[in-house]
């Protein structure tokens, strides 16, 4: 552990959106206190979806909403988010291409026009048969 206090941030924000970096250190990076980091992990398209799932109850609403809008968030963390006290991370769901079905369906029956909207242009909207 003392080692890898060692490293800089710069290099923790490399390994943290580099597609190879092995998955013992994405959990690692998951729970440091830099926000970069954990934005890089967020941002990732290809970060394992244990590692989202554990960054998608970060306190910090950008970094709740990056992995909304990231494809490879698992289904059920999408559907967590979904109904999330912060708009901002509801649009990242409603406009993510692997937002289950069920999860737009359920949105798009919520109050808010905008989310409707946003729905309805989700490309996974558009393909289903009703």
């Amino acid at each position: 552990n003392k080692l890898w206090q060692i490293i800089p941030t710069s290099d923790k924000e490399i390994m943290a959106r580099n597609k190879d970096t092995p998955a013992t250190i994405l959990r690692v990076l998951a729970n440091d206190n830099s926000f970069y980091i954990r934005e890089n992990l967020a941002g990732n398209t290809a970060m394992i979806p244990e590692v989202l799932k554990l960054i998608s109850y970060d306190p910090d609403y950008y970094i709740r909403m990056l992995v909304a809008k990231n494809p490879s968030t698992p289904p059920e963390v999408l559907a967590q988010l979904s109904t999330d006290r912060d708009d901002y991370i509801v649009q990242g769901v409603a406009t993510n291409s692997k937002t289950p079905m069920y999860t737009l369906i359920k949105m798009f029956n919520e109050e808010n026009n905008h989310i409707r909207e946003l729905v309805k242009a989700n490309p996974s909207w558009a393909n289903y048969e009703f």
